[in-house]
C-alpha cells in the first residue's frame, strides 16, 4: 500500500482516534463528564474551523432534527462505550465497537433489500468466532461487572451503528456539504444532552491539573483533529484503502492496552481479536451489490 497524501491522513487520523479510550482510563473523573468534555472541546473546535471557513450551520429543520436524533446516538455511545473502557480495558472495548460494521449489514440485508457479497456474509460468522476466542472460552469464570463491561460494548456498536445510519440525513439535500459545521452542531448537542444527563446523575464539575490536560487532548485531538484528518483522508483517498487503515484504531488501542496499561491478553485473546479485526476488514473492505429494485430501474436517482 502506497503512502499517498490520502493514506498518510487517515493513519494520522487514524492513530489521533486509537487514543480515545486511552484518555478515558488516564482521567480520574466520571466516565460521563470526560465525555462531556470531549464533546465541548472538540464541538468548539470544529465549530471555529467551520466558522474560519464560513461554513452554514443552520441545514434547515428537517436536517437540524436528524443532527439531533445523531447526536442522542452519539450520547449513548459515549456513556456505555466509557463504561465498557473502565470495565473491559481500552483494547477490548474498542474492538466491541467496531462491531457496528455488521449491524449496519444486517440493517442493509433487513430494511434496504441488499444483498451482500459472500465476503461480507463470511465475516459475520468469523467476527463472532473472534469473539468467542477473546471472551466466550471464559466467559464462566468471569465476573458479573466484566460480563456487563462486554455488553455495554457490544452494546456501544448498536448505539454508533445507528449514528452512522442517521449522520447522511444531517445534510441539506442541494445544498453544498458543510462537514466541519454539521459535525460541530452535532457534538455541541451530544455535549448538551451529555451536560444534562450528567447533571441528573452525578456532578457537571469542573476539572483542572493533570485530568484537564488529558480532556483537552481528548476532546481536540480525537474529537477535532482526528475527525478532521479522516474526512479529509477519505476524500483523496481510495475506498479500498479506507477499511483497512481504519482498522489501525482498534489495533493501536490493543497495543497501548499493552503499553501503557500492562495487560497481557492471553493468547487465546490475541488470535480472538486478530479473527474480529479480520472479519471487521472483510466487513467494510467488501462491497454489497445493489438492491435488485435499484439494478432493475434504468436511472436510479442519486442520493
Amino acid at each position: 500500500m502506497r503512502l499517498d497524501r490520502g493514506t498518510l491522513l487517515l493513519i494520522t487520523g487514524a492513530v489521533c482516534i486509537s487514543f480515545a479510550a486511552v484518555f478515558v482510563e488516564l482521567v480520574e473523573v466520571d466516565p460521563d463528564l470526560s465525555a462531556f468534555y470531549r464533546m465541548v472541546f472538540g464541538g468548539v473546535a470544529l465549530a471555529t474551523l467551520a466558522l474560519v471557513q464560513r461554513q452554514r450551520f443552520f441545514p434547515g429543520w428537517r436536517a437540524f432534527a436528524f443532527q439531533v436524533l445523531a447526536a442522542v446516538c452519539f450520547a449513548g455511545d459515549l456513556i456505555v462505550w466509557h463504561r465498557s473502557i473502565v470495565i473491559v480495558g481500552t483494547g477490548l472495548a474498542t474492538l466491541l465497537a467496531n462491531f457496528q460494521v455488521f449491524l449496519l449489514t444486517i440493517f442493509g440485508i433487513v430494511f434496504l433489500q441488499e444483498r451482500p457479497g459472500r465476503l461480507r456474509l463470511l465475516a459475520i460468522p468469523v467476527a463472532l468466532l473472534g469473539l468467542y476466542f477473546v471472551v466466550g472460552l471464559d466467559w464462566e469464570s468471569m465476573d458479573a461487572d466484566y460480563k456487563g463491561g462486554v455488553w455495554l460494548g457490544l452494546l456501544t456498536a448498536i448505539f454508533y451503528g445507528s449514528y452512522i445510519l442517521i449522520l447522511p440525513g444531517t445534510q441539506q439535500r442541494g445544498a453544498p456539504p458543510t462537514h466541519f459545521a454539521n459535525l460541530a452542531t452535532i457534538s455541541l448537542l451530544t455535549a448538551l444532552i451529555l451536560g444534562i444527563y450528567t447533571q441528573t446523575t452525578g456532578s457537571l464539575a469542573l476539572v483542572g491539573g493533570r485530568d484537564l490536560g488529558w480532556l483537552l487532548l481528548y476532546g481536540l485531538g480525537c474529537q477535532a483533529l482526528g475527525q478532521v484528518l479522516l474526512y479529509k483522508g477519505r476524500l483523496i483517498s481510495l475506498p479500498s484503502k479506507v477499511g483497512l487503515v481504519l482498522l489501525l484504531q482498534p489495533t493501536l488501542a490493543f497495543v497501548w492496552d499493552t503499553l501503557i496499561f500492562g495487560r497481557s491478553p492471553k493468547p487465546t485473546q490475541l488470535m480472538g481479536a486478530a479473527l474480529a479485526l479480520f472479519a471487521i476488514w472483510m466487513g467494510t473492505k467488501a462491497r454489497s451489490p445493489a438492491p435488485r429494485k435499484l439494478m432493475d430501474d434504468p436511472a436510479p436517482r442519486q442520493p
